[in-house]
């Protein structure tokens, strides 16, 4: 950040096969679904985003199906639980979530997808402004 300030951001794997990050706002802990973070990124198809987290799908080795089955497994409980289906529907959940944490510093007249633009923008990976890079 041009300010010098930082955020901590981390990831939390769950006995379940999810998998959340954290991030801290006001003094509060927040855990958000990895998955619904990746897409609120940038426009990423699930087998895309499969296929960062995992690899490749062709690769052969029994650590890569593992991981791959681990993957698919949080796509189909995220799905499963808050179904989003591209960028624009993923903010717009973050911005859904958050509007009341973060009603200090965004206006009561943005759209839920502008607040999770900004969530991502002010508290995930603060380091660059590129969504892919994210």
């Amino acid at each position: 950040r041009p300010d010098g300030t930082t955020q901590t951001n981390t990831l939390h794997y769950t006995s379940d096969g999810n998998a959340y990050l954290r991030f801290v706002w006001s003094k509060e802990e927040w855990l958000v679904p990895l998955l619904v973070v990746a897409h609120a990124c940038c426009e990423t198809s699930d087998r895309e985003l499969s296929e960062l987290l995992a690899g490749p799908r062709d690769m052969r080795g029994h650590d890569r199906n593992d991981l791959w089955s681990c993957v698919l497994v949080m796509l189909q409980e995220q799905r499963a639980k808050s179904p989003v289906a591209g960028c624009e529907e993923a903010r717009s959940y973050l911005g859904k979530i958050f509007r009341v944490v973060l009603a200090q510093v965004v206006s009561n007249r943005w759209s839920d997808a502008q607040i999770g633009s900004f969530l991502i923008q002010k508290f995930i990976m603060v380091h660059t402004e590129n969504g892919q890079e994210k």
